[in-house]
């Protein structure tokens, strides 16, 4: 538990209340909030230049009773409850705080462009060896640009399409167009026998996590080539990320940015991470995207659907799959609360301000079981 200190800068004491940041056995003899705020030195500022830090309901009512600015810390995804009690800003971990203006007496956010980490891990490598890019975008090319930036950890794989800005993909005309991308999750050792002449065993392709839907004023972003203004994909192969840039751009004029980095874990090669940044070039415009599993399920049976996992087995071997994913989002640093209208699917609304980023985070873990009676969703729920 962290214990009272001033701070020496500003003219902004800072009172580092009971919030706990480590195991849960640390939350015992921690004292009864009235006690510690009355505990306060008199000589110090007026409670009104203080802040509490905390991470329960109750401890946020105490702290502003007692007549300070409240940061609440969300370690079991209780942010809307501690926004409720009345905590002036919610964050799940201490790094997001802009420490110079709370020097000031300010609470805030750093803004989401000054994130060190999300910068950096936005950054390529330095030596250009490493690097594989390609700008622009063309029907006739895509299906092999997303081929050669595939990329994979040993157990997942999959092809780079992009995750904005493309349609669905409906199987029954798999053969017979030509499809603008052709996005493909794999998972190592789950083979099937399609209905093919001869048969011959495949790799059965599993849910496509990274598909990310935006819709503008109501409108879909456009999926050909006309809408693109400039693009551009990164493999960054000395890390094993995928990096993308591109503008789109629809026809009412409105123009979205975005950048996007998407990885397959070596630390733990069940997990598979999406890191999304956009923004909309004006005021005003509704803003609706949706953090989708497409094709989920493509030739299997399936066993299970919930809010965060799915479940599918295939006909011929009997192996199965399961899948779980998290997804936040934040506007100018903010969590925004997703609507659930179905099991895998996250959807957000807000009205846009010109040049706010918005930044979707999404984590996907997935486990195979051989044989047909052994469940693999308690592994892809563990990994998660």
């Amino acid at each position: 538990m962290s214990q009272a200190s001033r701070v020496s800068k500003g003219h902004a004491p800072l009172w580092w209340g009971r919030a706990v940041l480590g195991p849960p056995r640390a939350l015992q003899n921690i004292p009864p909030p009235s006690r510690s705020f009355c505990s306060l030195p008199r000589r110090w500022a007026s409670r009104r230049r203080c802040v509490a830090v905390e991470d329960a309901p109750a401890d946020i009512l105490a702290a502003r009773n007692a007549g300070m600015a409240v940061l609440g810390i969300a370690r079991l995804g209780d942010e809307v409850l501690l926004r409720k009690a009345g905590a002036d800003l919610v964050v799940t971990n201490l790094d997001r705080i802009d420490l110079a203006a709370l020097a000031g007496g300010i609470l805030r956010l750093l803004p989401v462009m000054e994130d060190a980490r999300m910068l950096e891990a936005l950054q390529l490598a330095q030596e250009p060896g490493w690097i594989l890019s390609h700008e622009g975008y063309s029907v006739l090319t895509e299906s092999a640009v997303e081929s050669r930036f595939a990329f994979g950890n040993g157990f997942l794989g999959m092809r780079a399409a992009r995750s904005i800005s493309r349609g669905p993909t409906w199987t029954s005309w798999l053969g017979y167009i030509r499809w603008a991308s052709w996005p493909r999750c794999y998972l190592a050792g789950l083979f099937d026998t399609p209905n093919t002449e001869p048969p011959v065993p495949a790799l059965v392709p599993i849910a496509d996590w990274s598909r990310v839907r935006v819709l503008l004023d109501g409108v879909p972003l456009p999926v050909h080539e006309g809408g693109w203004l400039v693009g551009t994909r990164t493999l960054d192969m000395r890390r094993g990320v995928l990096l993308a840039a591109f503008n789109h751009r629809t026809e009412a004029g409105i123009t979205l940015t975005e950048h996007e980095l998407r990885l397959l874990s070596l630390a733990d090669r069940a997990a598979g991470l999406q890191l999304q940044q956009f923004s909309v070039d004006r005021d005003g415009v509704d803003v609706r995207v949706d953090a989708i599993f497409g094709l989920a399920g493509l030739g299997m049976e399936p066993l299970r659907l919930e809010d965060d996992l799915g479940a599918w087995r295939t006909e011929g071997t009997g192996k199965s799959v399961a899948m779980t994913g998290a997804a936040t989002l934040r506007l100018g640093g903010e969590l925004l609360t997703p609507e659930r209208p179905f099991p895998l699917r996250w959807v957000w609304r807000w009205r846009s301000i010109a040049n706010q980023v918005a930044e979707l985070d999404r984590l996907v873990t997935v486990a195979r079981a051989d044989a047909p009676d052994d469940d693999p969703a308690p592994h892809a729920r563990a990994a998660l």
